[in-house]
């Protein structure tokens, strides 16, 4: 009977180990064995039809990359009190300017001025708190939509405090 035992015993040994050196996924004894990923061959190309049944006949594609840093020589921050030391980027369409600000006041920008050679920018501070606050607590992205692209004009920096 013990010799039985230690065959039946060394039998299943085998079995779970030739299943975990097989390499794939085990059979649950519940659910069965795990489904097949289709191969690529089985997978279709085609686009589903639209709600009204018809194919699509053309799709935009999505235009690359992310907005672009303004580089520092191009930003005039002399009327920044400290300067203007986190990173100012322009869209891909160079319209919307986005600037990060940090403090805990309320803070959006205003395009004071935009001309062929430089776009006038203030940030605009509305104190909420009057009790102490770093001025990293929290950065806040603020964005302007210009009339024309930003290209190559200087980004002029202004801080205002209401």
């Amino acid at each position: 009977m013990r010799v039985q035992w230690s065959v039946a015993l060394v039998a299943l040994v085998a079995l779970v180990l030739a299943g975990c050196a097989r390499g794939g996924p085990a059979a649950d004894p519940v659910t069965g064995p795990a489904p097949t990923p289709p191969s690529p061959s089985s997978v279709s190309t085609t686009p589903a039809p639209t709600a009204g049944g018809v194919l699509p006949t053309a799709i935009t594609p999505v235009a690359p990359g992310a907005p672009s840093t303004i580089a520092r020589t191009q930003i005039d921050d002399a009327a920044v009190p400290g300067g203007y030391r986190e990173p100012a980027t322009v869209d891909l369409a160079g319209t919307t300017v986005t600037l990060v600000r940090g403090g805990c006041d309320a803070v959006r920008a205003e395009v004071l001025e935009q001309d062929g050679t430089h776009v006038a920018v203030a940030l605009v501070h509305t104190v909420t708190r009057l009790r102490a606050c770093t001025p990293q607590a929290v950065a806040v992205p603020v964005s302007v939509t210009l009339a024309e692209p930003l290209g190559a004009r200087a980004l002029v920096l202004s801080e205002v405090r209401e």
